[in-house]
C-alpha cells in the first residue's frame, strides 16, 4: 500500500499576513499578541504510522509523494512550488573512511545537553547569541539587512527550496549550523560549546524545559487553538523582529500548543532511527523533517513555523542541534554513514529526473561563511567539523 501524505509548504505561514499588533484583555493581557492567522501556523507533519510505514525497507514501493515541498519564501516571502521527491532514485555514494586519530580528538569537542551545562555556561551562551543579533550585518548577502542575524535569516529563507523537502536536509543544516558557531566565535568572541535541546524531555510542557526564562531565551506562553501567540516579553531576545516577513517588519513570537508540542516524543525519534530496518538517508531524514522537526516549529510558532522567518528566533539553533543529534545518532549505528550518501537534491516530481545527492555536492550561505561539500560535513568527528553530542559518548 502507498503511503501518499501530500505535505504544505515549511513555512507553512505561506500567505501569511500580519495585521498591525494590538493589545487584548485576555489571560496574558499586558503581552502584545500577534495577528497572524492561525490557520496557515502550521508546519508539515505525518503520524506515527505514517513515519513507521515510511520506514520499511521496501520505501521504494511506499515512497511516491512521501515529501512534498518543504521549502517556502526562496526570497523570504514562502512560495509554495508542490512538488515531490522520490527518496531512492539515486545510488550510494560511499567514500574513504575519516582519519582515527581526527575522530579520537573530536571527542574531547563535546555538544552539551542544555539543561547539562552550568549557569555560566548558559549565560555565556545566551551573551554571545544576543550580541550576533545586534553585531552589523557583513554585508554582501541582503541589501535590507541590518544585522548578520538578519542574514542568517535571509540565506536560510532564500535557499529553502533547495534545502527542505529534499536529501540535503540533514546535511545543509548541519553546515548552517557550523556556519552560526563559526559566526559566534568571529564576531563575537563565543569559545564556548554548542548547546543541544533533548526536545522530547518536555513533549507537552516546553515552556517548563528550563530553556524559556527570562534569563534565558525569554518566556514561552500557553497559547489556546486559534491564538496565533504573543511577542517575546521579556529576556536578551525582547525587540527581535524579522524583517523577511511578507507584509513587512513583524516582532518574533511564541506561544505554545501544548496539543502539538505533547506530540514531540522518544517514540517518533527511535521510529526515524530505524532499529533493525534503519533504512537509507532518505528515508531517515524525511522523517526526521516530518516529525519531531516540524512539530516543534508548529508548537513554538508563530515565528518558528515559517521558514522565512523561523531564524530569526534563537530557539531555532537548539532546535536544530537536536536535529543533527538524531541524524548523528543514526550515523552512528553504522559506520558507513559517515562516508556515503544517497539521495536527490533536486524536488523530484512524478516520472522526473533526480540529480543525485553526492560527496561533491556543494553546501552555501551565499557567501556568509566559506561552502562546504557534503564531504565536509559528513563525518562530524572529522577535521571540518570535529564535534560529538554527550548522550553520543
Amino acid at each position: 500500500m502507498k503511503l501518499s501524505t501530500t505535505v504544505q509548504a515549511l513555512s507553512a505561514a505561506a500567505a501569511v499576513s500580519a495585521a498591525p499588533h494590538s493589545r487584548r484583555q485576555d489571560t496574558h493581557s499586558d503581552l502584545i499578541q500577534v495577528q497572524f492567522p492561525p490557520a496557515e501556523l502550521s508546519a508539515p507533519t505525518i503520524t506515527l504510522e505514517e513515519a513507521i510505514q515510511l520506514m520499511q525497507p521496501a520505501v521504494n514501493d511506499i515512497a511516491d509523494g512521501i515529501v512534498d515541498a518543504l521549502d517556502g519564501g526562496r526570497n523570504g516571502d514562502d512560495e509554495d512550488i508542490n512538488s515531490t521527491t522520490t527518496p531512492t532514485t539515486a545510488s550510494f555514494e560511499e567514500g574513504d573512511e575519516t582519519n582515527p586519530p581526527a575522530r579520537t580528538a573530536c571527542r574531547d569537542s563535546i555538544r552539551p545537553e542544555w539543561n547539562s551545562m552550568s549557569e555560566p555556561d548558559k549565560l555565556d551562551y545566551i551573551s554571545a547569541v544576543q550580541c550576533l543579533t545586534q553585531a552589523p550585518p557583513r554585508g554582501g548577502i541582503w541589501p535590507g539587512a541590518v544585522t548578520i542575524w538578519d542574514e542568517l535569516a535571509f540565506v536560510h529563507g532564500t535557499l529553502s527550496g533547495q534545502i527542505h523537502g529534499v536529501d540535503t536536509f540533514l546535511p545543509w543544516h548541519r553546515y548552517f549550523l557550523h556556519a552560526y558557531e563559526t559566526l559566534l566565535a568571529d564576531e563575537c568572541g563565543y569559545a564556548g560549546p554548542m548547546p543541544w535541546w533533548r526536545e522530547t524531555d518536555a513533549a507537552g510542557d516546553l515552556a517548563g524545559s528550563g530553556l524559556f526564562t527570562p534569563e534565558y531565551f525569554g518566556t514561552l506562553y500557553p497559547v489556546e487553538e486559534g491564538h496565533p501567540g504573543y511577542c517575546i516579553s521579556d529576556g536578551p531576545f525582547v525587540g527581535l523582529v524579522d524583517r523577511l516577513h511578507p507584509d513587512g517588519e513583524v516582532c518574533v513570537a511564541r506561544g505554545e500548543r501544548t496539543s502539538i508540542s505533547a506530540g514531540v516524543t522518544v517514540e517518533m525519534q527511535e521510529v526515524c532511527h530505524g532499529g533493525e530496518n534503519a533504512g537509507t538517508l532518505p528515508q531517515h531524514s524525511a522523517c526526521v523533517e516530518l516529525t519531531n522537526h516540524s512539530r516543534l516549529h508548529n508548537a513554538v510558532g508563530p515565528t518558528m513555523a515559517r521558514v522565512g522567518g523561523s531564524t530569526y528566533d534563537a530557539i531555532f539553533y537548539l532546535h536544530h542541534a537536536y536535529v543533527d543529534f538524531q541524524w548523528k545518532s543514526w550515523q552512528n549505528a553504522d559506520q558507513r554513514r559517515y562516508s556515503g550518501v544517497e539521495g536527490c537534491v533536486n524536488h523530484v516530481a512524478e516520472g522526473g529526473a533526480c540529480e543525485p545527492l553526492t560527496l561533491d555536492t556543494v553546501l552555501t550561505s551565499l557567501g556568509l561563511v566559506p561552502d562546504l561539500t557534503v564531504r565536509d560535513v559528513l563525518d562530524t568527528e572529522n577535521e571540518t567539523m570535529c564535534y560529538t553530542y554527550d548522550d553520543l559518548l
